[in-house]
């Protein structure tokens, strides 16, 4: 990461190829802060105007590595300057998806209250409420307090995971 910062500090010329340097993975020096939560070196990288919303090779941001690792910090600073909350993976998992398969709750609400499509679909289009009961019922949610509504969703969400 030091030489990172030496190539942002170069001035105009060494920063503007900080989006061009790429890993193996397609990841670029922001996917590679946000995955290692070094939120010092993301902050730089988005003060530096690095592209929010470039994806790696699997279509990740680095708002998704964000939200998958907890960052709170970097997830803020990467919403607040304006990345996007709903480009999807290869799979068409959003960070939204992400928030809630690591069962981030606070960090989902807060993705939601930001803009984030509470209406998005996977790749087996399948929509967020799927997923957030299915993790209620691996987390132990009690079926039985369900009403009608939810009884209709969690009951097709038992027989696609049984089958």
């Amino acid at each position: 990461m030091h030489c990172l910062i030496l190539l942002l500090n170069l001035g105009n010329y060494g920063w503007r190829w900080v989006d061009f340097l790429v890993d193996s993975m397609g990841c670029t020096a922001l996917h590679i802060a946000s995955e290692h939560r070094s939120t010092d070196v993301a902050l730089l990288l988005i003060n530096r105007r690095a592209d929010l919303n470039l994806t790696d090779n699997w279509g990740k941001t680095p708002l998704h590595f964000a939200v998958r690792l907890g960052s709170e910090y970097t997830i803020r600073e990467l919403i607040y300057a304006g990345a996007s909350l709903n480009i999807g993976d290869y799979k068409g998992r959003k960070p939204i998806h992400c928030a809630i398969e690591e069962n981030r709750q606070t960090t989902a609400i807060k993705l939601l209250r930001k803009g984030a499509d509470p209406n998005v679909v996977d790749e087996n289009g399948q929509k967020l409420v799927y997923h957030l009961i299915s993790r209620l019922i691996k987390t132990g949610a009690d079926l039985d307090m369900a009403d009608k509504h939810v009884g209709i969703i969690v009951g097709r969400i038992i027989t696609t995971t049984i089958t």
